[in-house]
């Protein structure tokens, strides 16, 4: 492995100028021979090596995404679209990392991609994904246990790192075997096995209509070739092994992804003893990035009183508001507050919901919810979140609330109207359905987020509001990290908008009817 990172970084380096895409077409019919060229660790360590050349954008969905956002014709080889954003950087004058700071902070990333482990700028960690894994026979699944690893077969077309995408692994899939079906559900196992099944992820394994395990995923894929079978390979850290009898027909593929599934992953994981799954003990550790003071002053264009303002009022009421006009960075704030607060960007501590007309004192809390047999009492977001807390009262957590003043708040919250208070955490209720006393912990603090553009909103439950600090944002035009951003793009055009909002924001406030 060493030996092909070294030959890939020798025939880099000896190529010569890259200054159009079939220039990077060229270099990759040099590279392709290497093992996972594509892989995204391998697309880092040459982006580290050469950051001139290659841009730090490295997982298929966000090279996508920022080349469609570009206007730019997409190739199909992750490595080659590496290059590609890099001439497009290089085209502007800045450096491949300003170009992705520049992306990061006026695209931004939605929150209906999970960029983990697929590029540099990413806030999130990978979700949890739960699997359902068919072993294979009782030799191989002794293995599994002994060596702390899952395997799946079709060695024919060996390392499934190789194919820059599931169409191409499908079609090799057929050349290999034959054509008589169209492997798609093959190259989806494979692709996902290779790509998409990560650390920390949960694999329920199961042998025909029995479960016979539960385990964590610890490492990356690898593929042994010095193995005599199996050699595509995970790791995994088994934590029960046995027999029990699966709830229901299981399905019948060798790897499926159950994460949608919450009703069967609920019943699946009642079946194993919580006592020895859900010891923390048993859960890998994780090293979040940290995160500071400065590191939000240079995220958020906020002048650092405002901040230590922002920061000590939250502390002070657990409950905190950020209010103003649409496009001030309320959301984005929010999360980087706790963050900064917390010390390292650990998204186990902090969750965030979104409030609208439907939402319910059922979802946020508990409530009733039908099921095969009737009707069963089911947790709501709050509530989960509040126990997860309350087992880890040493640290902080962070509850956002987005669109705060778009919900029915009397209605979500309930008996939560007085548990909320600074003075009443840790007073325990019994809350409405189950008969259960609840409390929520001293350690979780609320922030939620309002717009005040929105007349029809702008009325909260003064119940409510007189548990909250209520804290305006503005516009950071004028903060130092704004300019200092403003200056470093050197635009005439981008000043100019800048001047327009500036004097639009000074009519608008002006006029006593906007206002």
């Amino acid at each position: 492995m060493c030996n092909n990172l070294v030959e890939g970084a020798e025939i880099i380096s000896s190529f010569g100028p890259l200054d159009s895409e079939e220039d990077y077409e060229q270099l990759y019919k040099q590279l392709e021979h290497i093992p996972g060229i594509n892989m995204v660790w391998r697309m880092k360590y040459y982006q580290m090596l050469f950051p001139a050349l290659f841009a730090p954008f490295y997982g298929q969905d966000i090279q996508l995404r920022v080349l469609h956002f570009l206007n730019q014709k997409t190739s199909d080889i992750p490595f080659i679209r590496m290059g590609q954003i890099s001439l497009y950087a290089r085209k502007c004058n800045v450096p491949g990392v300003v170009f992705a700071h520049i992306y990061g902070k006026n695209v931004g990333y939605t929150n209906d991609t999970d960029d983990s482990d697929t590029n540099t700028l990413s806030d999130k960690k990978h979700k949890t994904h739960y699997w359902m894994y068919t072993v294979f026979d009782d030799k191989s699944w002794n293995e599994c246990q002994q060596k702390g690893i899952m395997v799946l077969g079709m060695d024919d077309i060996g390392d499934y790192s190789q194919f820059a995408s599931k169409e191409a692994l499908r079609q090799e899939l057929i050349d290999v075997y034959d054509s008589s079906t169209s492997r798609k559900n093959q190259a989806l196992m494979a692709w996902n096995f290779a790509n998409t099944v990560s650390v920390n992820d949960v694999i329920f394994a199961k042998r025909s209509n029995t479960l016979v395990g539960k385990g964590i995923v610890t490492g990356g894929y690898v593929f042994d070739d010095l193995r005599q079978e199996y050699k595509n390979v995970r790791t995994v850290k088994w934590l029960q092994v046995g027999e029990w009898e699966h709830p229901g027909n299981a399905v019948a593929k060798r790897l499926t992804d159950i994460t949608p599934y919450t009703d069967y992953i609920e019943k699946l994981t009642t079946i194993f003893a919580p006592d020895e799954l859900d010891d923390v003990d048993t859960q890998p550790e994780i090293d979040y990035p940290t995160y500071s003071s400065v590191d939000f002053l240079s995220d958020v264009y906020m002048n650092e009183q405002d901040y230590k303002t922002l920061v000590n009022v939250l502390k002070m009421k657990k409950n905190i508001i950020l209010q103003g006009a649409p496009g001030v960075g309320k959301t984005f704030t929010a999360k980087r507050l706790a963050y900064s607060i917390i010390g390292a960007k650990n998204p186990d501590r902090v969750q965030m919901i979104q409030f609208h007309q439907s939402y319910s004192y059922e979802d946020f809390i508990e409530g009733y919810r039908p099921t095969e047999n009737g009707f069963t009492i089911k947790k709501g977001s709050f509530y989960k979140f509040c126990k997860l807390a309350e087992d880890d009262d040493e640290n902080d957590y962070f509850f956002i609330i987005d669109e705060i003043n778009r919900g029915n708040l009397s209605k979500i919250f309930g008996e939560l109207f007085m548990l909320i208070e600074k003075d009443k955490r840790g007073i325990e209720l019994q809350l409405l359905y189950s008969d259960e006393n609840f409390s929520v912990p001293a350690n979780v603090y609320i922030i939620g987020m309002m717009n005040t553009a929105d007349r029809s909103l702008a009325m909260l439950d003064y119940a409510l509001r007189r548990r909250f600090s209520f804290f305006t944002m503005k516009p950071g035009f004028n903060t130092p990290g704004f300019q200092a951003y403003q200056d470093s793009l050197k635009s005439d055009a981008f000043n100019k908008l800048i001047t327009c909002v500036k004097q639009l924001n000074s009519k608008i406030a002006e006029d006593i009817s906007l206002v």
